[in-house]
């Protein structure tokens, strides 16, 4: 199978350029179409059988007569090598990703609107259309700086279709995406769900940060508060992205609702969402200045007799109440373990890693507040044998996929980034064999390093990593490459010592001293494989240290 990279000619008629990104299941890359002499958008797709790619035929044509200016339609489908590729319009600008944080109010208006009206639109065909996967990377910015949809159409028989035959496990929607609905037992997306999906993205392209924690709609579940926009954006905003995120889906509003009350808005009408619906409120008789007074007398007097109770208690009172804060905590991460563990599976690896954080901080409370009744009687031990039993499961499925793609696809990064999920869930002997085979036969010691996360402190990135290696692996010759969006901004290398076992850092500065942006990724290379990609967490408090070291 010809490798995807700058040069590949697909179909003797485009010829790779540059790749733009990476999706659960294929690649999207710019193009030039030598047939035609311009330069297009290509996203090739996995390899498939004849079963699936015929699948994926039929999916394509239901949406051939699908035509709306916020909708990124493709202009041609073909096959190639068993990969099912689309082409499509090049969007320069890239995707609304890369606005998140800088975004004005005008522009987070212009995005919802034109999101919600291409998803009435798909909402309104005969036979529905739900998108499933609404978030920034799949909302691309057009020449005119108006917002497009991409990736619309595969139904959840074709994405399962793909995920069998490709061994990716990954669930339509990205977890930080995902409304409420969707973690419950045999969930179903809705037409709301999309909306929802909105309003997270809507949130992020304004804030920069994901609501939630980036743990989605399971831990709205859990009793999670909405949040709000912080200081500076318009109340209307504020109050239109929130009522997106509803918990219940009847409680949101529908995406022709959101595309007909923004285009108010966008026209220069400052009005509110329930003005808009519900007509102007009437006049409100009791004078606004006596309720103040009142409200603010009412603080008062509570506020005095509660410092009165609180003097004569004294220090009894506060060492019940940290107790309670304490049992309180305990208990809300107990249940957002069990939430975790009940959604994790090889579909949702993501909760499952957020359950084995959640159970080391449970075995911290019980170990340190052994005296509190209400913790030393809980049962974790239950707890942590049902994360097990998820945890086998899923680490058995990422390892098969990672066969399939080691022996079937001859796709050595995704057999070395499969089995790293497998390894992160649950290594096993097995899987240290096949990742040492690999090892091997391409000379890419940086399989055995189980990358988990990257940390930027000052001008030096601390990679904590477990090895799967035996022995030391000593001058592991790394290249690393930091990206923000599309724009590559460090492209060095390092040799590093990797030491065998778990909770171990290596540590790796940067040639010269480069403004990381908060979204960027890192990616480890070694004998031209990457092994890793990591988002990059920015600490702001510099650290002297200017040297790689163990």
């Amino acid at each position: 199978m010809t490798d995807l990279k700058q040069g590949t000619v697909v179909n003797n008629r485009y010829t790779l350029l540059e790749y733009k990104g990476r999706g659960s299941f294929g690649e999207v890359w710019l193009a030039h179409d030598n047939t035609l002499d311009i330069e297009v958008a290509l996203k090739i797709y996995i390899s498939l059988d004849q079963r699936g790619v015929e699948e994926f035929k039929t999916e394509y044509t239901t949406t051939l007569g699908l035509s709306h200016p916020t909708l990124l339609t493709a202009s041609f489908f073909d096959v190639w090598e068993h990969r099912p590729y689309l082409v499509m319009k090049f969007c320069e600008h890239g995707s609304s990703s890369s606005r998140a944080g800088v975004a004005s109010e005008l522009e987070v208006w212009q995005f919802i609107h034109d999101v919600a009206d291409g998803l009435a639109y798909l909402h309104d065909q005969p036979e529905p259309i739900i998108h499933q996967d609404i978030k920034p990377d799949n909302i691309l910015v057009s020449e005119d700086m108006h917002f497009l949809i991409t990736d619309f159409g595969i139904s959840k028989r074709v994405r399962s279709t793909m995920r069998k035959q490709s061994g990716r496990a990954i669930g339509a929607g990205a977890t930080a995406y995902m409304g409420p609905e969707r973690f419950s037992q045999d969930a179903q997306p809705v037409k709301a769900s999309d909306i929802w999906s909105l309003g997270v993205s809507a949130y992020e392209l304004a804030t920069g940060e994901l609501p939630f924690s980036g743990m989605g709609g399971g831990m709205q579940r859990n009793g999670a508060e909405r949040p709000h926009l912080p200081q500076g954006w318009s109340a209307n905003l504020d109050d239109i992205i929130r009522r997106c995120m509803e918990l219940e889906t009847w409680d949101r509003p529908t995406a022709r609702e959101l595309s007909e009350y923004t285009a108010r808005v966008l026209d220069g009408d400052n009005i509110s969402y329930d003005e808009w619906k519900n007509g102007p409120k009437e006049n409100v008789k009791k004078s606004a200045r006596k309720v103040v007074i009142g409200i603010v007398a009412g603080i008062i007097g509570v506020a005095a007799i509660a410092f009165i109770v609180f003097s004569l208690m004294g220090r009894k009172l506060s060492v019940e109440d940290d107790n309670t804060r304490i049992i309180n905590r305990y208990q809300s991460l107990y249940e957002l373990a069990s939430h975790s563990i009940s959604v994790g599976n090889a579909q949702n690896v993501n909760s499952l890693y957020e359950a084995q954080a959640l159970m080391d901080s449970l075995e911290y409370y019980k170990e340190e507040y052994p005296d509190i009744k209400e913790i030393d009687e809980s049962d974790i031990d239950a707890l942590a044998s049902q994360l097990n039993s998820r945890l086998a499961e899923a680490s058995a499925a990422w390892a098969r996929s990672a066969d399939g793609q080691y022996s079937v696809a001859e796709d050595m990064e995704a057999a070395i980034e499969h089995y790293h999920v497998a390894a992160r869930l649950k290594d096993t002997p097995d899987i240290n064999a096949a990742l040492s085979k690999i090892e091997k036969s391409t000379g890419c010691r940086g399989a055995m390093m189980v990358a988990l996360r990257a940390q930027l402190t000052g001008n030096v990135i601390a990679i904590d990593y477990k090895s799967l290696a035996d022995a030391p692996i000593n001058d592991l010759s790394l290249t690393y490459k930091i990206k923000s969006g599309n724009t590559s901004l460090v492209d060095a290398s390092s040799n590093v010592n990797i030491l065998p076992g778990r909770n171990r850092t290596v540590k790796i500065a940067l040639p010269t001293a480069t403004d990381i942006p908060t979204d960027a990724t890192i990616t480890l290379y070694n004998k031209n494989l990457a092994f890793a990609t990591l988002p990059i967490t920015i600490v702001n408090d510099v650290d002297d240290v200017t040297e790689s070291e163990e």
